[in-house]
């Protein structure tokens, strides 16, 4: 996990959409999760993981933001496979 968690993003828009996609996050999640992942600064496939769970951490259903955190790491997988 450390060593995918270093993983860099060459390209954060395209990572994150591709993420998304794999994850099923819906468009209005990819977009947070992108701007998250910016604001976040941390530009590794570990960044793309932060952002999704700091996106979870947002929205107002629990039950869609335990599963969205629960995806955190196959987010991070998938980031660092791109």
């Amino acid at each position: 996990m450390e060593k995918d968690a270093g993983h860099p993003v060459g390209d954060p828009e395209e990572a994150v959409r591709t993420v998304s996609q794999r994850l099923r996050f819906t468009d209005a999640q990819q977009k947070d999760i992108l701007n998250h992942f910016i604001r976040g600064g941390d530009v590794t496939a570990g960044g793309v993981m932060h952002a999704v769970t700091s996106v979870a951490r947002t929205l107002d259903d629990a039950d869609t933001a335990h599963e969205m955190e629960a995806q955190a790491l196959r987010a991070l997988e998938a980031a660092a496979a791109l």
